[in-house]
């Protein structure tokens, strides 16, 4: 089995509700954190599955998104009935999130349909919207790497040796040594 059929098969799974979990009922913390989790999962499932179903339009590598066509949804729910239109708001919201999509919305670029066909361009009041965003999606990706970096456990600090002697003080242990044997 391939990759992409592997990943064809988790995001369909994924999609259709079909993840079981086992275990003790979790908390209501991790509750909350594993039907996030599971949501954003969902919604990666279905950007692969996008990506299988229109290649010319998505794309599951960040750095080789699109921008979308304004109204995106509807062309998708039309030729995809078979996709959830609250998966599919999740997921086109992760897509559209991405700082490197939020990086393409300046004015002029072009937008494109599930064809691959241009379909539109960003005007300058989407190109100011996407900035903001961008802003945003910016600082809230420095604040988890600025969380991560200090959750990792602090380097080792170096202890200091115990102090050496010097030559002056060698040369008084050495003399004292040759008196004693003598």
């Amino acid at each position: 089995m391939t990759e992409m059929a592997t990943a064809a098969g988790l995001a369909t799974a994924a999609v259709v509700g079909q993840d079981k979990t086992n275990g003790p009922d979790p908390t209501p913390e991790s509750a909350q954190q594993s039907k996030t989790s599971l949501r954003k999962a969902r919604a990666a499932a279905l950007i692969t599955l996008l990506a299988e179903r229109f290649p010319k339009c998505f794309s599951v590598f960040e750095r080789d998104r699109k921008l979308l066509k304004v109204g995106i949804d509807r062309d998708i729910v039309a030729r995809a009935p078979d996709i959830a239109e609250a998966d599919l708001a999740h997921a086109l919201r992760l897509y559209t999130g991405n700082v490197h999509y939020l990086a393409l919305g300046i004015v002029g670029a072009p937008r494109f349909d599930l064809d691959g066909n241009e379909a539109g361009t960003v005007t300058p009041d989407q190109a100011e919207a996407t900035a903001a965003r961008h802003a945003i999606a910016l600082r809230r990706r420095a604040a988890r790497r600025q969380a991560r970096l200090a959750q990792k456990a602090p380097p080792p600090t170096i202890t200091s040796s115990p102090k050496r002697d010097g030559l002056a003080a060698l040369k008084a242990a050495a003399q004292a040594r040759r008196e004693g044997k003598s």
